[in-house]
Formats: C-alpha cells, sequence, structure tokens
C-alpha cells in the first residue's frame, strides 16, 4: 500500500510546462523511489498528453529486477506493476481520487532478501517495541515478551517456515518459536495449512496449534482492509525454494485512507 502510494506521487512529479509525459522522466521518478536497480522500465500511456493537466493517466506499466526499495530496505528480485487508468485531483498539495484505481502487482522476493531486511536496525527495534502476553495472550499470564530475530525459510510445495525468538526483560533465556505451515489462497484471505509449532525444540500439542492458526487466519483476511478503501486479491501465490512468488490484484478506492503531500 505504501509502495502504491508513493507511485502515485512520483507519477505527479511528472508534469512538465507542457504537461507532457515522458517514459524517460518516468523511469527516473520510479526510479528515485530505490536505492539499487538492477532494471527498470516505465510505459505511461497517456494520449493525448494534456489528460495530465486535467488530472488524468493512462494505463501505467512498472518491470523491474534487482530494485531495493528506498523506505523499507528490502530487494524486489522482480516487480511488475500495471494500472488501469488514475483519475485524481490535486488539491492543496495533497493528491485525492475521482474514481478507483485498479492495478495487478506481481512479486518475486527471495528468502535471502527478507531475512536482511528483518535484521536491518529499524525493523528490530519496531519489534522490540511490540510486547506481547506470554504464547499471544492464550493464558493468564502477566509476563510480556518482546520479538528478536525472526527469520524465514520458503521450502517447496506452498510450505514455509517462521522462527522467532521471545524475548523478555529479565535475564531469562528466549524462547525458540518455530512454526511451519503450507499457505493456502483462497481469494480474499490466505489460509495456514497444517501448521506445527515448536517451543523451545518441543512440539506443541495439535489442539493449541489449532487454536493459533484460527487465529492467524482471521488476522490474514484481505476483507479487513475493506474499512479503510482497499480491496486486495490474491491471484497466485507459488512458494518455492527460497523464493516467493506471489502476483495481487488491489483496487484503490477514492475514500481510500491515504494522503500524500506533493512537493514537485
Amino acid at each position: 500500500m505504501e509502495f502504491f502510494t508513493v507511485f502515485l506521487t512520483s507519477l505527479l512529479s511528472l508534469i512538465s510546462p507542457a504537461g507532457i509525459v515522458v517514459d524517460r522522466a518516468a523511469t527516473k521518478a520510479i526510479r528515485s523511489q530505490f536505492t539499487q536497480v538492477k532494471q527498470l522500465e516505465v510505459r505511461v500511456d497517456n494520449v493525448p498528453s494534456y489528460q495530465l493537466l486535467q488530472g488524468k493517466l493512462g494505463r501505467v506499466r512498472i518491470a523491474g529486477r534487482g530494485l531495493r526499495l528506498k523506505r523499507q530496505d528490502i530487494r524486489l528480485a522482480v516487480l511488475e506493476v500495471e494500472t488501469d487508468g488514475i483519475d485524481f485531483n490535486l488539491r492543496r498539495g495533497r493528491l485525492k481520487l475521482r474514481s478507483p484505481v485498479n492495478a495487478g502487482v506481481h512479486l518475486v522476493l527471495h528468502e535471502q532478501d527478507v531475512n536482511q531486511a528483518l535484521a536491518t536496525p529499524e525493523l528490530v527495534a519496531r519489534l522490540r517495541r511490540v510486547k506481547i502476553s506470554s504464547f499471544g495472550g492464550l493464558d493468564n499470564s502477566t509476563q510480556k515478551y518482546y520479538l528478536i530475530h525472526p527469520q524465514v525459510a520458503f521450502l517447496t510445495t506452498n510450505r514455509l517456515r517462521l522462527q522467532v525468538e521471545l524475548g523478555q526483560d529479565s535475564n531469562v533465556r528466549p524462547l525458540l518459536i518455530v512454526l511451519e505451515s503450507g499457505i493456502g489462497v483462497n481469494d480474499e484471505r490466505l489460509q495456514l495449512i497444517e501448521p506445527v509449532v515448536w517451543v523451545n525444540g518441543q512440539a506443541v500439542p495439535p489442539q493449541f496449534v489449532k487454536t493459533i492458526a484460527h487465529n492467524l487466519n482471521q488476522k490474514l483476511n484481505f476483507d479487513n482492509l475493506a474499512s479503510s478503501g482497499l480491496l486486495a486479491r490474491v491471484l497466485k501465490l507459488n512458494i518455492r525454494q527460497h523464493e516467493l512468488d506471489v502476483a495481487v490484484f488491489f483496487r484503490v478506492e477514492p475514500t481510500a485512507k491515504f494522503q500524500e503531500t506533493y512537493r514537485p
């Protein structure tokens, strides 16, 4: 969602005095959102060109390889974006959509790149500020934990492994939590399939894992985004060894709760 917002406002910087969008300028504007770029092509179908001065863009297509996002500091092995027409107002330096925007996004992430992102100082500090009750609040304990050393492994046949340590403010040794599960796609949600959980190498009873999986499946429902004006549907999700390949459809409503200040 954040990248899509930045992407829209980057396109606004392409307005020249003549109101012409040039693919080379579009590529430069989008490129500015990355710290590293191996390959990037941007195509804006905007004929006649004066439409941009009226707040209208035609179809936009982005194809990139080896891109490292500036804000999230994560490398995208593949990024492909295609939108339909974009109709917007620019009032007092803020972007407001006049009609919904549909976009398809295709991402390929490598396991190594995801784990490097999880180890960045900013994310480490953010996770450390997240305080949770023991075992996700499923018991009456008042002990609080924070998350440290998260890691992900992309396995074969749409399975992955998540590993994280639960630390305490005391000198107690952290708990090592490992979750391995298949991932299923059902339009508006992702689902854990046959999850298994270990705590310090000991398997967690299946009935307890079932409760955890049910709670996580509820949170993985993309319909929860509807209240913020965003519709998301997973079109494809393939997990191969060391690689995640996902395609998602987004629909952003004019009521979407994002605002970006435009600075040409």
